[in-house]
């Protein structure tokens, strides 16, 4: 048998099972399993062996199962299902991630040698062609998924795809046995890319939603900044979130003492470029503060001449304003990050004035689509010295405002300590009370803007550890988005963090998810996540960073599946947002329900929903115009009950009023907060 190429992977531990089968993939020392038994830094295979349907690994590496014939059936993140008869090839560790990602899982043949522990991957004429036979069976299989279930694709595309594969495939197999390596994967690969460009296809389209980014400008002239944000919408995204206050440095030419501008534009107004730019090309433009995080110094740069006057100016000019730990520490010191953040103390009346006046200079100046809060919040705690935590918030101001209303000094609390919740929400009132203030003050300056908030989406963790009570600024309607920071190798996190935002803003704001650009993680696994933010009915997603998005071709990657369609409308602008909705419900009645399903327009309620797009088309979305078009949105759910059509479709439906009626009652909740105050 001709052999084209060989790999050989090294693996640690066949399908482990106890703390004898693998001491390393315990916890801390200890004899307790980690998740899926499985170490740092190593490479774990799991077969039948392991006893059990999934690897149970946690979001932090990459996988990839192995099917019964060798081929490898995707490349994605964890606890992934164990096909039968086959594996799973599992790493974690930033080395080995990097290494299973580069793996082309195409026109290979996977075995074990379990007596060396080694993972050969052969390229052969026969592994060539099993797997372009399995690329024409995946992809059978999800277009008759997507038919089935009614899926908004692009079914056109799809079956001209299948048909190109299903063609390449025929010439694979009439090759003589003598046919050249070259000729070979040559006539495989027309297969794996017609495969490829078919299963982009096979992705769901939405077209109402935010599809965000989050960015640090680089540019320094506005041809620059043109050809960003072309390539910010061409790529199918829709707001920008830019980096405005930036580690006590503004983005704009500021008129406050001691505010000086982010050195790297070279006195450039990045942020009126872009907004003005960004605008003229259909691009929401949002400013991403960095609330009372005021100076980062490299790790590199401490202790250097200058470093402070570059890094963090204001923790030099108003040094008697920054933050202390318990230990007396002035910084938080970033040790994996590799950097010292310096933050203010955010009961200091002069560091809250000197923000808050950043934020109405840049709101007053600027016709920004909305402000983003983030680090609206203490740092996390520094490592313990000598067994003792160091927590942040031991400047005498706050010890002894909270010793003179709780008759604790806070240096006794510990998180053993019963006053220690107390003494954690002490802290989180200061933050409050500052996101109360802000935002009243900035909406008096522009009422339309959106306020939206980048927030850690372990609740309960988040209050203890960084002193941040969301959803408090939340349920008083001061926020209006919130954006999770779900920074993972996989979706399952993204999802259940995605459900719980939602569950808990309820109908008081626009729950989206962020989600990493910068880690390492595949084509397949982004999809992954976004499609997962989509089904739990998010309003949208963002991106960290753009810088990341660009080098990796994610781009290229949605413009062809989940983003093939510009976004019609943001949620958040309910006026665009319902009557599009509506639309695309009509569109999809006549290009797939009924084609695919059967049945007329009168089946499909299409003239009750006709007449409810004139009304959403004319609504002056004031209170009343909201509850109107809120009223009718309910009675359409409940005719769907009398409906006798296909249950995806008829499911499809509903899916879409409810998100129709959730963005009328969160609109509605918004309308009170402004006028409440």
């Amino acid at each position: 048998m001709s052999v084209f190429s060989r790999e050989i992977l090294e693996y640690h531990v066949l399908s482990p099972r106890t703390y004898e089968d693998n001491p390393a993939g315990c916890i801390g020392g200890t004899q307790e399993p980690g998740p899926g038994l499985r170490g740092d830094n190593q490479i774990v295979v799991y077969d039948k062996e392991y006893g059990q349907p999934s690897t149970g690994t946690n979001c932090w590496g990459a996988e990839l199962p192995v099917d019964r014939f060798g081929r490898i059936l995707a490349v994605i993140g964890g606890d992934s299902a164990i096909p039968e008869g086959g594996m799973v090839i599992s790493g974690v560790g930033e080395p080995i991630v990097r290494r299973l990602l580069e793996i082309e899982p195409f026109g290979k043949k996977v075995t074990l040698n379990r007596e060396k522990r080694q993972i050969l991957l052969e390229c052969t004429p026969e592994s060539l062609l099993s797997c372009s036979q399995l690329v024409i069976e995946q992809l059978e299989a999800e277009l008759a998924q997507c038919r089935s279930g009614l899926l908004d694709i692009d079914y056109e595309t799809a079956e001209e795809k299948l048909t190109e594969a299903k063609e390449a495939l025929r010439h694979l197999e009439s090759l003589p046995e003598y046919a050249g390596e070259a000729e070979l994967k040559a006539a495989a690969d027309q297969v794996r890319k017609a495969g490829a460009e078919g299963h982009l296809a096979c992705q769901p389209g939405l077209r109402v939603e935010k599809r965000a980014v989050w960015y640090r400008a680089v540019e320094k002239n506005e041809a620059e900044v043109e050809e960003t944000l072309r390539y910010a919408r061409d790529a199918g995204l829709t707001a920008v979130y830019l980096e405005a206050w930036i580690e006590g440095h503004s983005l704009w030419p500021s008129d406050i003492p001691d505010i000086e501008m982010w050195p790297d534009l070279e006195g450039f107004d990045a942020l009126g470029a872009f907004i003005r730019i960004g605008h003229r090309l259909g691009l929401e433009i949002h400013a991403w503060c960095e609330t009372f995080l005021i100076g980062v110094i490299p790790h590199s740069k401490r202790g250097k001449p200058g470093s402070m006057e570059r890094y963090a100016p204001l923790a030099k000019t108003h040094a008697d304003w920054l933050l202390e730990s318990r230990l007396g520490c002035r910084y938080s010191n970033r040790v994996f990050d590799h950097m010292d953040m310096y933050f203010f103390n955010p009961m200091e009346e002069g560091a809250r004035d000197l923000v808050a006046s950043v934020y109405r200079e840049m709101v007053t100046r600027y016709e920004l689509d909305g402000v983003n809060f983030d680090y609206v919040r203490f740092p996390e705690p520094n490592d313990p010295q000598d067994g003792k935590m160091d927590d942040f918030g031991f400047n005498r101001n706050i010890v002894e405002a909270y010793q003179a209303k709780f008759g604790t000094d806070p240096h006794e609390i510990t998180d053993s300590h019963p006053q220690w919740r107390q003494w954690c929400h002490f802290r989180a009132e200061l933050i409050n009370t500052f996101v109360y203030r802000t935002a009243d003050e900035v909406r008096k300056i522009n009422p339309k803007l959106n306020l939206s908030v980048s927030i850690f989406a372990n609740y309960d963790l988040a209050m203890t550890l960084k002193y941040q009570e969301t959803m408090d600024w939340v349920s008083k309607g001061y926020i209006d988005e919130v954006f999770t920071m779900s920074y993972y190798m996989d979706e399952r996190p993204v999802i259940s963090e995605t459900r719980d935002t939602i569950r808990r803003a309820g109908d008081m704001a626009y729950a989206s998810t962020g989600i990493a650009a910068y880690v390492q993680v595949s084509e397949e696994t982004i999809l992954r996540q976004l499609k997962g933010i989509r089904e739990e009915n998010a309003a949208g997603s963002a991106f960290f960073a753009l810088l990341e998005f660009r080098k990796k071709g994610f781009g290229k990657l949605l413009r062809s599946s989940l983003y093939r369609d510009d976004a019609i409308a943001s949620p958040d602008r309910v006026e665009q947002a319902v009557p599009a909705i509506l639309e695309e419900m009509l569109r999809k009645i006549r290009e797939i329900y009924m084609p695919f399903a059967g049945g007329a327009e009168e089946d499909y309620a299409v003239p009750r929903l006709e007449t409810a797009l004139a009304a959403a088309r004319n609504n002056r979305y004031d209170e009343a115009g909201s509850r109107a078009l809120l009223g009718d949105t309910q009675a359409l759910l409940t005719a769907l009950d009398g409906l006798t059509i296909n249950g995806n479709a008829c499911n499809h439906l509903r899916s879409d009023l409810d998100r129709t009626a959730y963005l009328l009652r969160v609109h509605l909740n918004r309308l009170a907060s402004r006028g409440g105050r």
